[in-house]
């Protein structure tokens, strides 16, 4: 009767996290949609440099992966356990490389906010180069363990969740950015004038992403193994819906300023500008068209 209890207690507790996947897949595409007015009008006409090419992978590769996750635990079906081991592999790997995508994105966005001051560049950027090879360290002795523990069910791949070192892949990074927000309030405290600024641009975004991998950090450290991964992917979704706003907000920010410089005051004024939230629903349900006049789309260096 016990070992029939611990098998429909683990039954139970992956279809939470399947939900909770479907849930964190769903919220992905509808920001998405929601938002891409606003990304080819700022991103698409910007150059094409570095930035723009990560920001734009990390849009598009993370509702694929997360796609065939979210199937693979539905109706897709893995064949064999050959096929199990190269997806977990392929799965990890990539969502090592777009979190790092992510913390690279946000702290370019630190870099301006300290006005690019090179002291505090060399420091971020050799916490950030720390960060990265831990994790990356703890991945390959994640994969030494788990992948021959790997087993194929007729339901679905199953891993072994009880190693130690895969419930600590999550604290570089939550290390790394907790530095980040203590990077920004310091800004904040020597050069109180710019929290207007902040605020417009978007930055509360940037303390909203760090609650979000900070709760899941502590619902991975202190969940019981069967549901250690029940936030994980509803968090990699939600951290690239909240970076991918950041940075479009920036964009549209940086737009308005660019229209202002280009017109009289009282024009600027005058025009009547909607919130992005406002843009996105008329553009998705097709009720209304934008007031704003089509503008020439900015050239200008992203980010």
């Amino acid at each position: 009767m016990s070992s029939l209890a611990a098998i429909e207690e683990l039954l139970r507790d992956f279809q939470t996290i399947r939900l909770v996947s479907a849930v964190g897949l769903v919220i992905l595409i509808y920001d998405h949609l929601l938002s891409l007015p606003d990304e080819v009008r700022f991103i698409w006409s910007a150059k094409f440099t570095s930035s723009k090419v990560l920001f734009l992978g990390m849009r598009y590769i993370v509702p694929v992966v997360m796609i065939v996750h979210t199937s693979s635990q539905g109706y897709l079906r893995f064949t064999s356990l050959t096929c199990c081991k190269a997806w977990y592999t392929t799965g990890i790997t990539v969502g090592w490389l777009m979190l790092a995508i992510n913390d690279w994105l946000v702290l370019l966005r630190l870099w301006i906010l300290w006005d690019r001051n090179r002291i505090f560049i060399i420091c971020t950027f050799l916490m950030f180069l720390a960060s990265i090879i831990a994790v990356f360290v703890l991945t390959i002795l994640d994969f030494i363990e788990m992948i021959p523990n790997m087993s194929f069910a007729v339901i679905t791949c199953t891993i072994d969740t009880s190693f130690h070192k895969l419930r600590l892949l999550w604290l570089p990074g939550i290390i790394f950015q907790s530095v980040m927000v203590l990077g920004m309030v310091s800004r904040v405290i020597m050069r109180p004038h710019i929290i207007k600024t902040l605020l417009r641009d978007g930055y509360l975004y940037f303390l909203l992403l760090f609650a979000i991998n900070l709760i899941n950090a502590t619902l991975v450290l202190t969940a019981r193994p069967s549901l250690m991964l029940v936030t994980v992917f509803l968090t990699w979704c939600c951290t690239t819906t909240v970076t991918c706003r950041m940075i479009l907000r920036l964009r549209r920010s940086s737009y308005l300023d660019s229209n202002k410089d280009s017109a009289d005051d009282d024009t600027y004024e005058n025009i009547p500008r909607p919130s992005t939230t406002q843009v996105e629903l008329a553009w998705l349900r097709q009720q209304s068209r934008d007031p704003t006049p089509t503008p020439t789309l900015i050239h200008s260096t992203f980010l």
